[in-house]
């Protein structure tokens, strides 16, 4: 079976670009998003990030 290979949109965006605000006026960024912006090419690497930060906020 061919595997599908998913190409990342290779514009530059910033944290602004990406930021969604609901209906508090909260700011809040989505991590599929981020991991573009932070140039991870691959999510488990990026995944791995964001679990060592909860480990030290927690």
């Amino acid at each position: 079976m061919k595997e599908e290979i998913v190409k990342i949109e290779e514009t530059t965006k910033s944290f602004e670009d990406i930021k969604h605000i609901d209906e508090f006026g909260v700011e809040y960024w989505y991590a599929r998003e981020l991991q573009v912006v932070l140039d991870y090419k691959e999510w488990r690497k990026f995944e791995g990030v964001i679990k060592k930060q909860r480990m030290l906020v927690n």
